[in-house]
């Protein structure tokens, strides 16, 4: 039985509105992304270097809170969670350029401690999550890796790679030891 043309084209209409409307709150929500790369480059990272990691963390946020699910309600999690490495090395340098401490290892340190904190409240989260935690934890670590190496560029690849480390090291344990909702 076939669906009279009138019909195929308000069901047509109806969903790309639908989608129309997606798209349109996915831009909105990634306000996160060009306030991370402010604050990167504020505090000390070079806007190359930030520029480069914004724009395709941008993408990816639409992208994922477009599509919707567990990828796409872990984009604003991987936000907070990528606040600590985003924000402690920057910091952590302008108290070791105040105290003339070595810098390279004050910021390989925080870089370090940020993922740590990262992962730990991915891991939180993904484990909380009913169906789909992995897929939740996997997406959420990519946007807070995204947004920690922003301000972890400070370090150059040693503080960006100190970071991920960071992050493996405490989502991984919080994942698998908190206890599971049902």
């Amino acid at each position: 039985m076939e669906r009279p043309e009138a019909v195929v084209t308000l069901a047509g209409r109806a969903r790309r509105a639908y989608e129309m409307a997606r798209l349109r709150s996915a831009l909105v929500r990634t306000w996160p992304v060009p306030v991370a790369a402010w604050l990167a480059i504020r505090l000390g990272a070079t806007p190359s270097h930030v520029m480069a990691l914004a724009a395709p963390l941008a993408i990816a946020a639409i992208v994922m809170m477009w599509k919707g699910g567990s990828i796409g309600r872990a984009v604003g999690p991987g936000f907070a969670a990528g606040i600590a490495p985003l924000v402690l090395p920057g910091l952590m340098m302008d108290c070791a350029t105040a105290c003339s401490a070595n810098c390279a290892t004050w910021c390989s340190t925080s870089c370090v401690v940020g993922g740590i904190v990262a992962g730990s409240l991915v891991g939180l989260r993904a484990a909380r999550v009913r169906g789909g935690g992995v897929a939740f934890g996997l997406s959420a670590a990519a946007v807070a890796a995204a947004t920690g190496a922003m301000g972890c560029f400070v370090g150059g690849a040693v503080g960006v790679l100190g970071m991920l480390a960071g992050l493996a090291i405490g989502a991984v344990p919080v994942f698998t030891l908190v206890p599971r909702r049902s």
